[in-house]
């Protein structure tokens, strides 16, 4: 698989990541500032928002992993994919008239007790 550029990134998802990391690397300066004057359970909340903040960071690379894996397959495969549709299509109709057939009888019901 080959690798995606910063180039090929959206604008938003790049000042995500930049204030992130940003925040990331922010909270452990103040944790590290705060630990030698604070209590342990003053230094906490810098702790969690430091590792939430690389969290996000880690799902987000995750994330842009899993979406270039997709598009390869999805682009990979044509002849699949038409097979693919149709099957999706068919599915949603099925789910559509269920979907209309059970407000439909709702209403009915509904009007009845009127």
């Amino acid at each position: 698989m080959r690798f995606s550029t910063l180039s090929s990134l959206r604008c938003a998802t790049l000042i995500l990541g930049i204030f992130n990391l940003l925040v990331m690397v922010l909270g452990g300066v103040l944790m590290v500032a705060a630990y030698q004057g604070c209590r342990r359970g003053d230094v906490l909340p810098f702790a969690v928002v430091s590792v939430t903040a690389g969290v996000r960071i880690m799902s987000m690379i995750g994330a842009g992993i899993a979406q270039e894996a997709i598009a390869t397959t999805i682009l990979s495969s044509p002849a699949e994919s038409s097979i693919i549709d149709a099957v999706v299509r068919r599915q949603t109709r099925s789910a559509s008239c269920l979907l209309t057939w059970h407000v439909l009888h709702r209403l009915q019901s509904y009007r009845k007790t009127l």
